[in-house]
């Protein structure tokens, strides 16, 4: 049985490549040819499997203020997979819209909701808008999904239908690039430049999640051949030179580093808004905010799951490159639909040792909580990735 599982794997892999010359074609114009070594994927390389719970919203993130008599609830929340990327822009986005609605003196007490990548990143630009009594509300500061989530910045959710919030999207996608273009670039000094590099990533060729940003923030990509040493035949991919890798637990923790000294944080559950004295508030809670009722135009937050695998013992030298593409679907023992992907970039737990470096993914269960933690996914993974980087 599992040789048959396997044999599906690969023949989805096969498919979803669809990449080599056999099955492609001579390009018109020969790509470049770019010879990579892969991360390594024995046993005695895979280090600790990493379950999370990205908080899913239908019709992708909630951004409203909402007036509750005297009190003024900003709701950012539901951002899916797609939380890091789009974070700085929708913060930028709610805060514009706050201080154009909202007539509040910047010394007005301000609460945020949750302590994600969502609720510091609020906290740290209320902060430089010049606000100064600002308190983070959360249950948890550490070992937050935010904490481990990959680390690509590039649009993964569903292209949107509706022309006036695709264009909105957009701008935020476009202003979350040009905020960690300038950590990357030291411009921000009190967020860690460390924390986001410019690095070349490899995708498949039909993999659009970057191209509506060719033409505003990045350069167009290059076709190559990308061949790794145990594959008879390259991959053709794209590849992209300006591509962000966001080094989670370091921006994390420099966001934290900031909340710390500029502002409080309260560790505490947050069940209701009548909890909350303060007249202006920030609902950064992620899928807390379902047991906090919004508008009622809300819709139902859900769990989407994802497994990843930390690398270890690995030539950092090497694997210092984001590489990826989508594998097909499947469905589960309890029956639920499995999204696949297999791609690898070079995160780094804060403080690990040198040569623990690398996360390999992934999947994308909606509807799935800890209670359902799908362990089987993790050894599927990694049999998607052998045959991938041909080990």
């Amino acid at each position: 049985m599992k040789q048959l599982i396997f044999a599906l794997l690969c023949t989805t892999l096969m498919h979803a490549a669809a990449t080599d010359l056999a099955t492609s074609g001579a390009p018109a114009e020969a790509p470049l040819y770019i010879p990579l070594q892969p991360p390594k994927l024995s046993a005695e390389h895979l280090g600790t499997r990493v379950l999370c719970h990205r908080p899913v919203r239908t019709g992708g993130p909630y951004m409203k203020i909402e007036q509750r008599g005297t009190t003024s609830i900003v709701h950012n929340y539901g951002h899916g997979g797609d939380g890091w990327t789009l974070a700085p822009g929708c913060v930028q986005h709610l805060i514009d819209q706050f201080h154009a609605q909202v007539d509040v003196p910047k010394e007005e007490p301000i609460v945020v909701i949750g302590a994600g990548v969502v609720g510091l990143l609020t906290a740290y630009m209320l902060h430089t808008s010049g606000h100064s009594h600002i308190t983070v509300v959360a249950e948890q500061f550490e070992d937050l999904t935010s904490h481990k989530a990959g680390g690509f910045c590039a649009p993964t959710g569903a292209q949107e239908s509706d022309p006036v919030k695709k264009e909105l999207m957009h701008k935020i996608g476009i202003a979350s690039y040009k905020f960690y273009e300038a950590v990357a670039r030291g411009q921000k000094p009190d967020v860690d430049a460390m924390g986001a590099w410019f690095m070349h990533a490899f995708l498949m060729p039909g993999d659009q999640r970057l191209a509506a940003w060719e033409d505003d923030v990045m350069q167009k990509p290059t076709s190559v051949l990308v061949q790794f040493p145990n594959k008879k035949r390259p991959y053709q991919m794209k590849l992209y030179k300006d591509a962000i890798f966001l080094d989670t637990h370091r921006l994390m923790a420099s966001l934290l580093l900031k909340l710390k000294s500029h502002m409080l944080s309260v560790k505490q559950r947050v069940e209701s808004f009548d909890e909350i004295s303060a007249r202006c508030i920030f609902n950064c809670a992620g899928l807390g905010a379902q047991d906090l009722k919004a508008l009622d135009d809300d819709a139902p937050m859900v769990p989407g799951q994802g497994h990843l695998i930390m690398l270890k013992n690995q030539d950092p030298y090497k694997i210092d490159y984001i590489i990826g593409f989508k594998g097909g679907s499947g469905i589960t023992k309890d029956g639920r639909v499995v999204h696949h992907s297999v791609y690898m970039f070079p995160k780094q737990t804060l403080g690990a040792p040198e040569t623990s470096i690398g996360v390999l993914g992934g999947t994308y269960i909606e509807d799935a909580d800890a209670t359902t933690p799908h362990e089987e996914q993790f050894d599927l993974m990694v049999e998607r990735a052998r045959y991938f980087f041909g080990q």
